[in-house]
């Protein structure tokens, strides 16, 4: 990843917390669901963006499958 490209990741992760957090608040801030509305907001804006939030999501993917391989 070169240095140009770390807003825009910064910005989409940003989005997505954002949108978690909304989730959580909107289902009465239930305790013991995180990883439910993180992955559900990830869901969401990935699929509102369908494009560099998509390319994210996908890089995430490729990191975590090839972390082990090294």
């Amino acid at each position: 990843m070169n240095g140009r490209d770390r807003p825009m990741d910064e910005d989409l992760l940003q989005e997505m917390r954002d949108h978690a957090y909304l989730l959580w608040e909107q289902e009465g801030r239930p305790g013991g669901r995180v990883d439910e509305f993180r992955l559900s907001a990830r869901r969401e804006v990935r699929a509102a963006g369908d494009g560099p939030a998509q390319a994210l999501g996908e890089k995430a993917e490729q990191d975590n499958s090839t972390a082990g391989s090294a």
